[in-house]
């Protein structure tokens, strides 16, 4: 979990990220879920708290779910579901540290070994065990609609994100609020070949003080495949936390990934009308 607040940016090892999700967390601003897979990330951060819908996808993945703890829904979901949690409220200062060059609490840091001395230390299985999404072997091109730019404005001008595509690279460059979103180690530019938007019910928890979201994973709806320049409409299925979602074409068969980073933005669809694309 890698917090995506103002004074958190620029995250560290989301260029090395194979998967990435971006979804709304509270007051509008979007958090970051990292699948760190085929990449290990010498620095990772700022890690911040879980939210039982992140742990929703994270099971996906038979992940280690990595995070700074967590709301109170999030909270009974970790043993309900048997989350494999590795928590910096529970781990010693090894695992999890802090660094000056940010406030507290948006200066949480970790590494990929520290990750798993974490889970070595829980005892967690070695392996996991789960689908994944299905990719090509060669890149293609998609027969789709042409679309250079997209723009995700999740608070209006006050925060949003946005891919510009590089025909060059035949990759989409990420950015937040107009400026090119790097990462903070190296500066190097975030890309992605693929980008999936998903379409999900988003709604306020009733009495909840904190403005927390209930977002539904499970179901289906519908969403955009991008890739190379152009984009086709797609729809989705998920039919419980532990399955993975599904992706397909409009004649029902499940799509194929381009090889390359993929990016996966959630968005709350009674506000799918706001996507900007050109």
């Amino acid at each position: 979990m890698l917090d995506n607040q103002y004074s958190a940016r620029p995250q560290a090892g989301l260029s090395k990220c194979d998967i990435v999700y971006e979804i709304l967390a509270e007051g509008n601003i979007t958090r970051y879920m990292a699948i760190i897979g085929s990449e290990q990330p010498g620095n990772i951060g700022p890690v911040r708290s879980a939210r039982d819908y992140f742990i929703d996808l994270a099971l996906e993945y038979d992940a280690l779910y990595v995070h700074v703890g967590g709301s109170p829904q999030a909270y009974q979901a970790i043993p309900n579901l048997k989350v494999a949690s590795v928590d910096a409220m529970k781990q010693s200062g090894d695992i999890f540290w802090r660094k000056n060059h940010k406030f507290a609490p948006h200066n949480m840091y970790t590494d990929y070994d520290a990750i798993i001395t974490g889970a070595q230390r829980r005892s967690y299985r070695a392996e996991g065990n789960f689908e994944n999404l299905l990719f090509t072997y060669i890149d293609r091109d998609i027969q789709g609609e042409s679309l250079n730019h997209i723009k995700f404005p999740y608070n209006g001008n006050k925060y949003y994100s946005a891919y510009y595509y590089n025909e060059d690279e035949k990759m989409y460059d990420r950015y937040i609020n107009g400026d090119p979103h790097l990462d903070e180690e190296g500066d190097v530019p975030i890309a992605a070949k693929n980008v999936i938007v998903q379409f999900t019910e988003t709604k306020g928890i009733k009495g909840d003080t904190e403005g927390r979201l209930d977002i539904n994973m499970m179901g289906e709806g519908k969403g955009l495949y991008i890739t190379n320049g152009k984009y086709v409409n797609i729809t989705w299925e998920k039919p419980d936390a532990y399955s993975m979602t599904k992706y397909y074409n409009e004649y029902g068969k499940e799509i194929l990934l381009n090889p390359g980073k993929t990016w996966i933005q959630h968005y709350p669809t009674h506000r799918s009308e706001e996507l900007i694309m050109e």
